[in-house]
């Protein structure tokens, strides 16, 4: 049987590892592609696990390694062609290429988070690549 100080110990635990959950569970969905969701979706978990460890202190350890690894993961696809095109609105002259791209990437989030949550500078970089990707089909 668990002590009291055990049980609250792994209340923490679960309250920390339910945002990580909650997300997965979010962007696992079988109806919609998600892969647009994901940056967000990481910025928030980092946003709540640092309140977390001001909340539960003995664990913030723990939680900067967790955002270490989330914003460590972010660099690397900030670096990827195509994760950046699916998080953004391809800039297409031709509404039916553009349908046509767009039913294949999630055009829900267009580039409206990245102008509001990245540099002018990576705004127009995926707005470049975007560009550049169905240069070939104009």
């Amino acid at each position: 049987m668990l002590s009291a100080a055990e049980v609250c110990v792994l209340n923490h635990v679960r309250a920390v590892m339910s945002v990580p959950h909650d997300a997965q569970e979010s962007l696992s969905t079988e109806r919609t592609p998600t892969l647009s969701y994901s940056l967000p979706f990481y910025h928030s978990i980092i946003d709540e696990w640092k309140g977390l460890k001001i909340v539960y202190p003995l664990l913030s350890p723990f939680i900067g390694a967790g955002i270490g690894k989330i914003e460590e993961y972010i660099n690397k696809s900030e670096l990827s062609r195509t994760y950046s095109l699916a998080m953004c609105k391809l800039l297409v002259p031709f509404p039916l290429i553009q349908i046509l791209i767009c039913s294949v990437l999630n055009p829900c989030l267009k580039v409206d988070w990245i102008e509001e949550n990245c540099s002018v500078n990576d705004v127009q970089r995926v707005k470049r690549m975007a560009l550049d990707a169905v240069g070939p089909l104009r």
